[in-house]
């Protein structure tokens, strides 16, 4: 006869309820374990086609910005193409792309040169008038490898002392100016270096060119 007081032996059956139990609960441990990673490679997808995205978009921003891209220059010299003496103050624009000429400004000494008349003076003061061919340059658009001759001073036999006069002291003419692009990039420039970007072109100064 058995003892009462012992507990019974484990049947077939509850062993195998106990195997059981212990093998269902490793395939749940290991499917969290999957949902996890699939879900930190989703995010990691997600990250990458964002990055992937920005960077495209970037690409094709500085692609456009270099396909657009101005470089205005201001010059001076006293010869035409043709050899002619001629005094020439210009604006090119030597970049890949059109650029809108917000400003350009003459000065000497803090003096503005803000026109071809008070030009003319300054280098040779002088009570009569003398011809001349200028041209503004507030708000002009230029293509790539357009000019704009914001001064002509042809020599002629009438003006030969004047037209000495301002080929001398057309070097000491100190220039600054201000453009833009057509996707709104903005730079200010000198006679001498290169351009240096701004986030806009301001107002016109006070004396300004105006031909």
């Amino acid at each position: 006869m058995s003892d009462p007081s012992q507990p019974s032996p484990p049947t077939n059956d509850s062993a195998d309820a106990t195997v059981a139990s212990g093998g269902a609960a490793r395939p749940r441990r290991d499917m969290r374990y999957i949902n996890v990673l699939a879900s930190l490679l989703a995010v990691f997808v997600s990250l990458l086609s964002l990055w992937l995205a920005w960077s495209s978009n970037r690409t094709q921003e500085r692609m456009l910005a270099a396909s657009s891209w101005p470089y205005l220059r201001f010059a001076h010299g006293n010869l035409d193409d043709d050899g002619t003496p001629v005094i020439q103050m210009s604006v090119g624009n030597g970049g890949s792309g059109p650029a809108v000429l917000h400003w350009l400004r003459l000065r000497s000494e803090g003096r503005a040169l803000g026109d071809a008349s008070t030009l003319l003076n300054w280098s040779s003061p002088t009570a009569r008038e003398l011809t001349s061919w200028s041209s503004g340059t507030t708000g002009v658009a230029l293509s790539p490898g357009d000019t704009i001759y914001a001064l002509q001073f042809h020599r002629t036999d009438d003006n030969v002392t004047e037209w000495e006069a301002l080929n001398a002291a057309r070097w000491r003419i100190e220039v600054d100016g201000c453009y833009c692009s057509i996707i709104g990039e903005c730079w200010t420039f000198t006679g001498e270096g290169q351009p240096a970007p701004i986030k806009a072109c301001p107002a016109p100064p006070e004396g300004a060119w105006r031909g």
